[in-house]
């Protein structure tokens, strides 16, 4: 199942997030959304021999309790896993705290929110599996024209 959110589903799910972060009592926390989709292609001589697909999306919680560090993450993002993972995170900050030498001591700063997308022309999801694929299909065709100077094998 892929989990679709708006922009601002992410920033009301964050702030829940940064809202319980400081009901637990932390002095720092911060929370990432993240959306990866990721399409590969391989081609070996004059086929295609792999072709996939991913999308992974999830969150991380970063939280200093008294000093200490915890980190926790998830892939399914609603409001009842903000909620657990980050319980999680204060917890492994609490257990953080058992070998801790010294504090962590940040200096103070205001609150920072950003989001960002990489500038791109072209969607590169936009242009179809067949035109990647034709593409690579012929590059190779084009190495595999120097046989005669010792190119036995493409892979694109």
């Amino acid at each position: 199942m892929i989990q679709v959110f708006t922009e601002n589903d992410s920033r009301v799910l964050a702030q829940s997030g940064i809202e319980l972060i400081n009901k637990a009592g932390c002095e720092y926390g911060d929370i990432r959304i993240c959306r990866y989709q990721n399409q590969s292609l391989g081609t070996r001589d004059k086929s295609l021999n792999q072709l996939s697909h991913n999308v992974s999306l999830g969150f991380g919680i970063r939280v200093l309790y008294r000093g200490a560090w915890g980190f926790a993450a998830n892939s399914v993002i609603n409001t009842e896993t903000i909620e657990k993972t980050v319980a999680r995170a204060v917890d492994v900050a609490k257990g953080s705290l058992l070998s801790q030498q010294q504090p962590v001591k940040l200096a103070p700063v205001g609150v920072f929110r950003d989001s960002y997308v990489t500038p791109i022309e072209i969607d590169p999801f936009s242009v179809s599996v067949a035109e990647k694929a034709e593409l690579l299909l012929e590059i190779n065709e084009k190495i595999l024209t120097y046989q005669n100077k010792g190119v036995k094998k493409a892979y694109g």
